[in-house]
């Protein structure tokens, strides 16, 4: 197990990963009704972990796809 740093991210092949969960509902058209939890991964370099960046949607796999971790900064 890697060891997760006080804020909670994680140092891994020459990135910093910050794991971020967030409460949506499920329907927009009832947004006081049913609610789903979103889980999103921050992925930065390690070189520069604090620096502003925009954000950038990566949407990998699909149902019944394969959504592998990038294990370090290629590609």
């Amino acid at each position: 197990m890697i060891p997760a740093a006080r804020d909670g991210s994680v140092r891994l092949g020459g990135l910093v990963l910050r794991d971020h969960w967030f409460d949506a509902p499920l329907s927009h058209a009832a947004p006081a009704g049913e609610r789903i939890r979103l889980y999103a991964r921050e992925v930065v370099s390690a070189s520069d972990p604090d620096r502003e960046l925009p954000w950038l949607l990566f949407l990998q796999g699909g149902p019944g796809g394969k959504a592998t971790r990038p294990p370090g900064a290629s590609g």
